[in-house]
């Protein structure tokens, strides 16, 4: 329907542009020969305006690019995994007697390696789902900084509480911090801790392309309340999330809708 609703646009932008142009050449009308440039220009925005946007939105439509399919695909993917990795917390929970992790901030992230001329290569998120969005960090995530960035860097599962480190870190000396181990600070420094608090737990599997000599190109993580690091270091989330990165690898490599 949104495609012929366009091309009906793009029809009726037509039909008036070439009225405009009639009239003004049409004999007799003195008025609008002495004032055809009107014409011509009335013509022209609604050419601009709606009818060569009318087309190329129902070109679009009808012909999608690459990336808006392999966006698809990946939010596909996404959303499978979230009903999957929520089905898996509330079994978790069951079985352990801890409490139920709320639908409502859980978060499933997908991020890829961006490779960027002249700086440092950075995490790229590509596809995610979570219902309640904490305000940004302004934080690039390169490698060794972050849960996630720690992923990438020893290319294992990596998890942290950042709530409970910014507890910790409040109680730790500047000097303290920078000497601190890495366990400890995730990369990064206090102030972006700060900036970090409200992400809770985060968990992160490495996302490899095996065709490539296992090389790592980006991975995929879990956010949660802080609290809920048990729920999460388990041995089903650990196997749902390495299926879920192949998954997110072979969409972000795919070509079809």
């Amino acid at each position: 329907m949104k495609l012929l609703g366009r091309i009906a646009w793009a029809i009726v932008a037509a039909g008036a542009t070439g009225i405009a142009f009639w009239v003004g050449a049409k004999p007799g009308a003195s008025f609008w020969q002495s004032h055809s440039w009107l014409l011509y220009a009335a013509g022209a925005v609604l050419a601009v305006n709606v009818f060569l946007p009318a087309v190329a939105k129902a070109w679009l439509e009808a012909f999608p690019p690459t990336a808006m399919l392999r966006n698809r695909q990946l939010q596909k993917v996404v959303n499978a995994g979230f009903l999957e990795l929520w089905k898996l917390t509330k079994e978790n929970t069951k079985e352990s007697g801890l409490p139920e992790i709320d639908i409502k901030y859980l978060g499933l992230h997908a991020y890829r390696i961006r490779r960027r001329f002249c700086r440092r290569a950075m995490l790229e998120r590509v596809a995610d789902l979570r219902f309640r969005i904490p305000s940004p960090t302004g934080i690039t995530w390169v490698k060794g900084k972050g849960v996630i960035g720690m992923c990438w860097k020893h290319e294992q599962f990596a998890i942290g509480d950042t709530k409970k480190v910014y507890e910790q870190a409040k109680a730790i000396s500047a000097d303290g911090w920078a000497k601190a181990d890495e366990k400890i600070t995730f990369g990064l420094t206090r102030r972006q801790f700060e900036r970090t608090k409200d992400y809770g737990v985060v968990a992160a599997q490495p996302m490899f392309d095996w065709k490539n000599a296992r090389s790592i190109v980006g991975c995929v993580a879990i956010t949660a309340p802080s609290g809920s690091e048990a729920q999460l270091d388990s041995k089903s989330v650990k196997e749902l999330l390495v299926d879920l990165s192949d998954l997110v690898w072979s969409a972000w490599n795919s070509r079809e809708s």
